[in-house]
């Protein structure tokens, strides 16, 4: 009889239960309806913009950005998982250069960033593109010289349509962005700003990173410390002739081979190039291998860049590593723009295993 009886209540009560039903699910219809309206009328897309003084050459900060794996010392965005899985492709840096990654967090998820449009010492625009989305997100990076310093300003852009989902996503992320670009300036700055205290001191960044193979042209002959600013100026003068006649184009800062050093030194002069580029007659094509490489950064006279080279091999066997080849010197400030030798700022680098 209980039996019968409870099924007896519940067919009585049964119409009272679909109403309360019905009751939600039309108030889950109209929430919905509601969220999809008011999407509707929120922002199509995502523009985040953040500025910031550094006291630094243009040339300076413009590195930081250009070469991706750089990217390391100064995005927050590198430090939110520090086991993600990254792949490099491309030229070292500048346009065409990429790099793609693999996360388990769901705060960084996969993805792939490119440099798509790249201008010295002026601008770099990133594309940013996010599994899961067909909308690609727009990085730009802008950097206005001033008296000393430069002004540097993020800036990111994404559009979303019709997507509701993407809308509100948006409009939360904003403030997270912000955040990050403030961090990221930041960083920027006390590199730039604090390299110069610190090379001063005598202390220099040591960084172990990778480079991919590089096609150069180069000249290479002798210059004394008197003569080597005249060598300087003629013989990238002469490379820069051949690669007008082929409309070629800089894939990066000018450097040099260090061949042999003393009261005459030996070297090789280069400018690294797209591939295909051609050498004629003393200007030669060359390229440097793929392969580990420590990286010092020397702010300063070229003349007194020693200490540098020697913070290299400290760094090398303190890791128990071997250097081998011929150092390199990056010229990353130009000296006509900015006359003060304390913002020079030169990369010395050796390739290490």
């Amino acid at each position: 009889m209980a039996i019968h009886k409870l099924v007896y209540i519940y067919l009585i009560q049964k119409p009272h239960h679909m109403k309360i039903l019905k009751r939600i699910l039309l108030v889950l219809v109209v929430l919905i309806a509601l969220l999809a309206v008011v999407g509707l009328f929120l922002p199509s897309g995502s523009h985040v913009n953040r500025s910031l003084t550094i006291k630094a050459a243009p040339e300076n900060v413009y590195s930081l950005i250009n070469n991706l794996k750089s990217w390391d010392r100064w995005s927050p965005w590198h430090k939110m998982d520090p086991n993600w899985k990254v792949t490099w492709g491309g030229p070292d840096e500048g346009n065409g250069s990429w790099y793609s990654w693999e996360s388990q967090s769901s705060r960084v998820g996969n993805g792939k960033i490119s440099i798509t449009q790249s201008v010295p010492f002026d601008s770099i625009v990133t594309r940013m593109e996010f599994m899961g989305s067909d909308d690609p997100a727009w990085g730009r990076y802008i950097i206005k010289a001033a008296e000393g310093s430069v002004n540097l300003t993020m800036r990111m852009d994404a559009e979303y349509g019709f997507n509701i989902i993407a809308r509100y996503f948006g409009l939360m992320m904003n403030s997270e962005i912000e955040k990050s670009f403030d961090e990221g300036l930041e960083n920027i700055r006390k590199i730039c700003e604090n390299g110069m205290v610190k090379a001063a001191k005598g202390e220099y960044l040591i960084t172990e990173t990778w480079q991919n193979e590089q096609p150069y042209l180069s000249i290479r002959d002798t210059a004394t410390m008197s003569s080597i600013a005249d060598k300087f100026a003629t013989n990238y003068g002469r490379i820069g002739m051949v690669m007008q006649k082929q409309g070629a184009k800089m894939a990066g800062p000018v450097f040099s081979l260090i061949h042999q050093t003393g009261e005459i030194m030996e070297l090789e002069w280069c400018v690294p190039v797209a591939p295909g580029t051609k050498g004629e007659g003393e200007v030669k094509l060359s390229t440097l291998s793929a392969g580990k490489i420590l990286k010092a950064d020397y702010y300063g006279p070229y003349e007194k860049s020693d200490p540098a080279y020697a913070a290299i091999e400290k760094y090398a066997a303190e890791k128990k590593l071997t250097t081998e080849g011929l150092w390199r010197e990056v010229y990353i400030t130009d000296p006509t723009k900015d006359p003060d030798p304390a913002h020079w700022l030169t990369y010395i680098i050796r390739s290490a295993k």
